[in-house]
């Protein structure tokens, strides 16, 4: 072999080697093409809807109540409250990174992202050891229920579960109440869970039931600006069990495919005299926040809020998940 090939073999082996420490370094603190690093996941991290962030009980955390960004997650929240009790992790609890519920999420916006925020699934990662959770009534349209079904004067639907609504499969119209047992049945939750697990496979996930909303007393439970009649509270009480029943079984599905989903039942609780027109509610009636919540300009907005969890009702939840992880 000529001097000079062995040479430049011998130089380039010494290059190699010199820069052999500064690629490690490259690689280690490397990060994705979109400049976000790839998350390896907090011990604790909560997901979820408004249920799980808190809504209806400000102040909330920044920058979660702004014209763009309305996730409204409330310092009272319960994943706040397990948060900072250190329950799931002995690090202090970060709410940028560990808290992400949002307002209004479904379980399409849990993947894809809601309110000019990233998907809620992006915050999880091979550290998280403790994933809480609540999701479903927004793709029933919990929310539009209660703005929909409220009875108010010559306005409003004292039984509501019968009015026409568009078939979600085509054809004819159907009841309100055959709508919501559809979408029930076609809401696909465990494939959810499974995606949380493959994320983080290491985390136990604590499923959230929905409370019921109105106390059962056979007859109108009025709101503030209007009521709902005994038909329709009737409904809304066996339309949360239903829900609740789905996600039970969809979490079973979910353990039989090797997930570590936990079902937490808060309905107890609330039973106990803490529901809407029982003694001492936990749940938030309809609570208008701007004069020009009229009857003929009835929005989203004039809703925020109602059938939401108060700070008790948050609380509440919180001992529920507590409780359900001494019994694992």
């Amino acid at each position: 072999m000529p001097h000079h090939a062995r040479s430049r073999r011998r130089r380039s082996a010494i290059v190699t080697a010199a820069l052999a420490p500064v690629a490690a370094l490259i690689a280690l603190f490397a990060v994705p093409a979109s400049g976000q690093a790839a998350p390896s996941g907090s011990p604790y991290v909560a997901l979820g809807d408004s249920y799980s962030s808190g809504e209806g009980n400000p102040p909330y955390l920044p920058p979660t109540d702004t014209h763009d960004d309305q996730c409204h997650r409330s310092l009272d929240a319960y994943p706040e409250v397990l948060g900072h009790q250190g329950l799931f992790s002995p690090q202090p609890f970060n709410p940028d990174t560990d808290f992400v519920a949002c307002s209004g999420a479904d379980t399409l916006s849990l993947r894809a992202g809601r309110s000019h925020e990233v998907g809620q699934l992006n915050a999880l990662g091979p550290a998280t050891t403790t994933v809480t959770l609540s999701v479903g009534g927004n793709d029933l349209g919990f929310s539009d229920l209660a703005q929909i079904c409220i009875h108010a004067g010559l306005y409003g639907h004292p039984n509501c579960k019968n009015d026409k609504v568009s078939n979600p499969v085509g054809g004819a119209k159907i009841t309100r109440a055959q709508r919501e047992i559809w979408l029930t049945d076609h809401l696909d939750l465990h494939s959810l869970y499974q995606e949380i697990h493959t994320r983080a496979p290491q985390a136990r996930i604590y499923v959230l039931l929905y409370p019921h909303l109105i106390a059962m007393r056979g007859r109108a439970c009025s709101t503030g600006p209007g009521s709902y009649s005994a038909r329709n509270i009737i409904w809304f009480h066996d339309l949360v069990d239903y829900l609740d029943q789905h996600i039970t079984s969809e979490a079973s599905i979910a353990r039989g495919a090797g997930a570590d989903v936990r079902v937490v039942d808060p309905r107890p609780a609330f039973d106990n005299g803490h529901t809407l027109c029982s003694g001492a509610s936990w749940i938030h009636g309809v609570r208008f926040h701007t004069a020009d919540c009229t009857r003929a300009s009835w929005g989203a907005a004039c809703f925020v809020g109602t059938f939401h969890p108060t700070r008790e009702g948050q609380q509440a939840f919180a001992d529920a998940v507590r409780q359900a992880s001494s019994a694992s």
